[in-house]
């Protein structure tokens, strides 16, 4: 192999290391926001799920709630937060702030 096909040789797998580097971080980037939006997708699915278990706090009676410790405008507020927040966690923190 003579100097100049050594040369172009060198030339190609540089240029190709390039490519496949380039390629792979792009790919890396695709897999980073997939998985990124995949968790957002898991977690809203979570929360919804959590907030109708939640809700059927709102079918117990005043007194129902009173025994454990929670009162209808507690449960009708946390019931009203937004699905990024966890309403149970709420529910227990504005109870606690109460004793």
């Amino acid at each position: 192999m003579t100097f100049r096909e050594m040369a172009y040789d060198r030339g190609r797998r540089s240029v190709e290391f390039k490519i496949a580097r380039k390629l792979h971080a792009w790919r890396t980037t695709f897999q980073t926001w997939f998985e990124a939006g995949a968790e957002v997708w898991r977690t809203h699915r979570k929360n919804r799920i959590d907030r109708l278990a939640f809700q059927q706090l709102l079918m117990l009676d005043d007194a129902a709630l009173r025994d454990i410790g929670f009162t209808r405008e507690e449960v009708n507020r946390a019931n009203q937060l937004p699905l990024s927040q966890n309403a149970s966690e709420e529910l227990y923190r504005r109870s606690l702030s109460r004793l």
